[in-house]
């Protein structure tokens, strides 16, 4: 229970991060992975090709 917990918060972190900083590229893409590791694959893809389709130039790290 607790584990399940500590991923609701994650993924409310997430989700405020790229409420303040929507074009972030590398908030999207570590929210796209987190959702794959929690098995939302399409939810993951998502996020993923937003990251990869991405007009800013910031690079991944």
């Amino acid at each position: 229970m607790k584990r399940l917990g500590m991923f609701r918060q994650a993924e409310a972190m997430y989700r405020e991060a790229l409420e303040l900083d929507p074009e972030n590229i590398n908030i999207r893409y570590n929210y796209s992975l987190f959702l794959f590791k929690l098995e939302r694959f399409n939810e993951a893809k998502e996020q993923y090709i937003k990251a990869m389709s991405s007009d800013s130039s910031l690079i991944l790290f």
